[in-house]
């Protein structure tokens, strides 16, 4: 599936699955739209949104918990 999505409004986040193993399974989803993404997602799936690159966001998904000035983690960016 290919999507065109519009680079100067695109943002990255970091999803977390976990598995009924208690595996759990990281990774990157760009989105234009954060509330779309949290009416999408459960909260607790979202690692952190408002990453400006994907390599930012493959930095979170690899376990970097120290998020850069700007970037939210899950539950703290207030949707208005």
């Amino acid at each position: 599936m290919e999507t065109q999505i519009n680079a100067a409004h695109t943002q990255y986040a970091a999803i977390q699955i976990v598995h009924s193993d208690t595996t759990t399974e990281r990774f990157v989803l760009a989105y234009e739209c954060e509330r779309a993404l949290r009416e999408l997602l459960a909260e607790p799936s979202i690692v952190a949104t408002g990453l400006a690159s994907r390599e930012e966001a493959e930095q979170r998904c690899l376990g970097d918990e120290t998020p850069p000035q700007g970037i939210s983690d899950c539950g703290t960016t207030p949707l208005n």
